[in-house]
């Protein structure tokens, strides 16, 4: 399946996209959210018309952007402003914005609403240290946790991160330059799984998902700069701290495939956990059964290399879609495997 062709495709003049998340916002009318590097802000992308609703405006690259249920939007930029937006139709309001002292390559890392009784809005970015990340109530604006590495583990920068509720508790997975991945107990501070190396280079990304047949237990799949994509499963044990020195593996290597090119530099799981989709340094978007890591198809349609893709859920009229953002300034979006 490598001769179809996107839907639509969206564009903002010299301006490459770095995260994609499409978005209710809290009503039927739905949105894609887009963030840019080059000063380019956050478009709020109208699907129905295909034009940008609301611009947030930035001075500096963004890193990623997400959509709350209650019409706000969390920005994060390359000079580590964490922003809170109100959005009141096309006008864009600040509410608040945190100055954050280490940026580097990580997305913000937002708690969906949805997953929380507490309705704080919880948001992981990297912290002061070269290794840590730091869980913020972001209305708030302070500290949670802080997840610090043991002394004398040189895991380089935090890459990429998700947070999760398991049980009502606060996890943090989050992958690291050196190619490790370790699972934090947010609450306490501690490591309680770790997959150590998994690649000879940086984690660049990773997703993840409930195991519906044991549900303190995760799937997830991660890729480097290197050609390899891993599928993992890893249980929730809160009573254990992981032995850093150890070198048994906690997380359970399930399959690892070798793609033709290197460089997966975005990965996502659609929600009915069916298929998966990677972009590439190679421009291209693969598509892969979740169960096997069977590939299904390459969309080839970018001319540079894909930084963000999303699966939206099933929409009114519009079914399941795949958006897709690359270098090349352009979103293609794509209707695949719609049952």
């Amino acid at each position: 399946m490598s001769d179809i062709s996107p839907e639509y495709v969206l564009k903002r003049l010299g301006k490459p996209v770095t995260d994609l998340n499409f978005w209710s916002s809290g009503s039927t009318q739905p949105f894609l959210l887009a963030s840019y590097g080059e000063n380019g802000g956050v478009d709020l992308w109208d699907l129905k018309t295909k034009r940008s609703a609301c611009h947030i405006a930035s001075h500096a690259p963004m890193l990623s952007c997400y959509g709350m249920n209650t019409g706000e939007v969390i920005t994060f930029d390359k000079e580590g402003q964490l922003k809170l937006v109100k959005i009141r139709g096309a006008e864009a309001v600040n509410e608040v914005c945190l100055s954050t002292p280490n940026a580097g390559f990580c997305k913000a890392a937002v708690l969906p609403m949805h997953s929380d009784s507490s309705n704080a809005i919880k948001v992981a970015v990297p912290g002061e240290e070269t290794s840590s990340m730091n869980v913020w109530d972001l209305k708030n604006t302070k500290i949670l946790s802080r997840l610090t590495p043991p002394d004398g583990f040189k895991l380089g920068m935090p890459m990429c991160s998700k947070l999760v509720n398991v049980h009502s508790n606060l996890v943090a997975f989050i992958g690291y330059e050196d190619g490790t991945m370790l699972k934090w107990d947010v609450t306490n501070e501690k490591v309680i799984s770790k997959g150590e190396r998994l690649f000879d280079e940086p984690v660049m990304t990773f997703d993840l998902c409930n195991d519906t047949a044991l549900d303190s237990a995760q799937f997830g799949f991660c890729a480097s700069a290197t050609n390899e994509l891993i599928k993992w499963h890893v249980e929730t044990n809160f009573s254990k701290e992981a032995n850093l020195n150890s070198k048994v593996e906690d997380f359970q290597i399930m399959k690892k495939i070798s793609l033709l090119n290197p460089g997966i530099a975005s990965l996502k799981i659609r929600s009915d956990k069916k298929i998966i989709a990677t972009g590439g340094w190679d421009y291209k978007v693969r598509i892969f059964s979740f169960k096997s890591l069977k590939p299904l198809a390459v969309l080839q349609y970018h001319t540079g290399t894909v930084q963000a893709v999303a699966f939206s859920e099933c929409l009114q009229s519009f079914g399941q879609l795949l958006a897709c953002g690359s270098i090349d300034n352009k979103i293609s979006v794509w209707k695949l495997y719609n049952s």
